[in-house]
């Protein structure tokens, strides 16, 4: 599990945190969407069908570790979200 900054008086506003992080998340995302159009396709590897098999698990590599960096900035935008409402529920 990443470590999410500790929110404190003396640091960043939690909910600027939160949005930093969801930002990040989104634009991920929108990267993801790219990548998934740049696709390596056999047609392109006509000429060497193993080349496209390589071709194909580097690119599924390369998504898996967008996935693992998405899911991350997610995990740290909810934990952020969890000590926000605890001490916004300890101050009422």
């Amino acid at each position: 599990m990443p470590q999410a900054p500790i929110i404190n008086m003396n640091g960043t506003n939690a909910q600027d945190l939160m949005d930093q992080n969801t930002d990040v998340v989104a634009s991920l995302r929108e990267a993801r969407q790219k990548m998934r159009e740049a696709a390596p396709h056999g047609r392109d590897f006509q000429t060497d069908p193993d080349k496209y098999k390589v071709a194909r698990l580097q690119y599924e590599g390369r998504m898996a570790q967008l996935d693992g960096l998405i899911e991350s900035y997610h995990q740290i935008a909810v934990r952020i979200y969890k000590q926000k409402s605890y001490i916004e529920g300890r101050q009422m």
